[in-house]
């Protein structure tokens, strides 16, 4: 075990996973020539930022699946209650410390177990927390420090961690100096330093990627927008759609959006000049904790800011069936209660059949006829109707004495009889009959229905005499 452990940083990370799920226990008792927390610093010392992220989480994973005893419970039972009590907390660097000591199931357990636990908590909160640690922050000097060997007793533990971690914790109830950040980092250079994110950024006057540092984040900023000061609409714009911003999680988000307020609006920030560093109130690691536990959830679900609450779909109801979902506008008629053979008895009502044209008149054989109201095309009759007697055509035919027109003859000469047309034989008018007196022709007025009237063609217009033309003058009394 001493020899794998030593080969720690040249393990694949799936190797590391695995040691740190099935043989924890026996790693925290290696002590010479090194220790676990301090082959896990190397680890991430050997990878880049952008892997970091990706090795944090499936350390996360296997150390969460651990199933050895302690105190014969399992560690990821122990690992569970501990987050669970400090899930709504700030984690700071005694959180382990100040658990494990007041925690009255841990107390019971004998020192090296406790030891152990503790051991366990520490590499939790300073390694295995996104976003991931500076390795020149606090944190990584009290691993250097302090490693909490099983063969340490638990009050000499005590003794050397206390003072140190103690003056850590009360940074955050002394009173803090507010400054913005263009001041804090004119009279702290270190604070520049102070990284706020994880992953590393892409510059484009760097060849390579650069630390996600206070500064550096801000050279960044003012390379894209330039020096001067910026509305919130081109700062939010920066943090969601520039190519280092769009991909950080809401907290780191939050973080650099401080930044940049004070950057743009000199907002004053809350300063520790101790430690050199920008406190961020109101923010602590639980919600990146809390999404670690989730692995396979993208950046873009959690960088959104959240301004409404999540919206839960209510159950809906089945559909009605098709049948039943439309409106009856009348009760349904109700049946009388009977047998179902008194039903089946009863005689069929015969169906009910078209009735038949009628064609012939009620009570007679004659057939209906049928007249058209109107006329046939391009004619002026009326079917039905007694032909019209148009004036003129009987001036100039030979009467009887009874006044009668002498029939003409039905008898027609075939047409092609002869070469040449038979001779006319002309009407003459008896000698001893005078001549009716007649009246002057008057002008021809084609045959029309009663019931149509035509402008042109009135009883008026017939009977209307010429106008007499005398000279200049023209008589017109005829239209009296």
């Amino acid at each position: 075990m001493e020899k794998t452990l030593a080969n720690f940083s040249r393990l694949s990370d799936q190797e590391c996973g695995l040691l740190l799920q099935g043989h924890l226990l026996e790693t925290l008792e290696v002590e010479d020539p090194t220790y676990l927390e301090w082959e896990v610093m190397n680890k991430f010392i050997s990878v880049d930022y952008s892997a970091r992220e990706s090795l944090i989480r499936l350390l996360n994973f296997y150390l969460k699946k651990n199933t050895q005893n302690i105190g014969g419970m399992p560690v990821n039972v122990w690992l569970k209650r501990y987050l669970d009590k400090q899930r709504r907390t700030p984690r700071e660097p005694n959180t382990f410390l100040e658990y494990s000591m007041n925690n009255p199931e841990i107390q019971r357990l004998n020192e090296k177990d406790q030891i152990r636990l503790m051991r366990i908590f520490r590499l939790y909160d300073y390694f295995l927390i996104e976003p991931i640690v500076d390795l020149d922050d606090t944190a990584v000097e009290y691993i250097m420090k302090f490693p909490m060997y099983l063969s340490q007793s638990l009050q000499e533990i005590k003794a050397e961690m206390l003072p140190a971690l103690g003056k850590k914790a009360a940074t955050s109830t002394k009173k803090l100096e507010k400054y913005t950040i263009k001041q804090a980092i004119q009279q702290y250079p270190k604070i520049g330093e102070q990284g706020i994110t994880s992953s590393p950024l892409k510059i484009k006057s760097f060849d390579r990627p650069v630390r996600p540092s206070i500064k550096n984040w801000l050279y960044d900023y003012t390379s894209i927008l330039g020096q001067g000061a910026h509305d919130s609409i081109q700062r939010t714009n920066y943090l969601f759609r520039s190519e280092n911003a769009k991909n950080l999680s809401s907290s780191e988000r939050d973080k650099l959006g401080i930044i940049l307020k004070s950057f743009d609006e000199n907002t004053p920030l809350p300063i520790d000049t101790e430690n050199n560093e920008v406190v961020f109130e109101n923010l602590g690691t639980q919600n990146a904790e809390r999404r670690t536990s989730i692995p396979s959830q993208s950046h873009a679900q959690e960088s959104f800011i959240r301004a409404y609450p999540k919206v839960v779909p209510r159950p809906t109801s089945p559909l009605k069936p098709v049948e039943n979902s439309f409106i009856r506008p009348y009760p349904p008629v109700s049946r009388p209660a009977g047998n179902a053979a008194d039903r089946s008895a009863a005689p069929a009502k015969p169906p009910t059949l078209p009735r038949p044209i009628q064609k012939n008149i009620p009570n007679s054989r004659k057939a209906i006829q049928f007249v058209n109201p109107f006329p046939a095309p391009e004619s002026h009759e009326v079917a039905g109707e007694a032909p019209v007697k148009l004036k003129g055509f009987s001036e100039g035919i030979s009467r009887d004495n009874q006044g009668s027109v002498p029939p003409v003859s039905s008898k027609v000469q075939p047409a092609n009889q002869g070469s040449t047309s038979p001779p006319r034989r002309n009407v003459g008018v008896p000698q001893n009959q005078a001549l009716a007196p007649t009246e002057p022709l008057k002008p021809y007025a084609p045959s029309r229905p009663k019931n149509i009237f035509y402008p042109h063609y009135g009883p008026q217009r017939e009977e209307k005499p010429e106008p007499r033309v005398e000279g200049n003058i023209v008589d017109l009394s005829g239209d009296e």
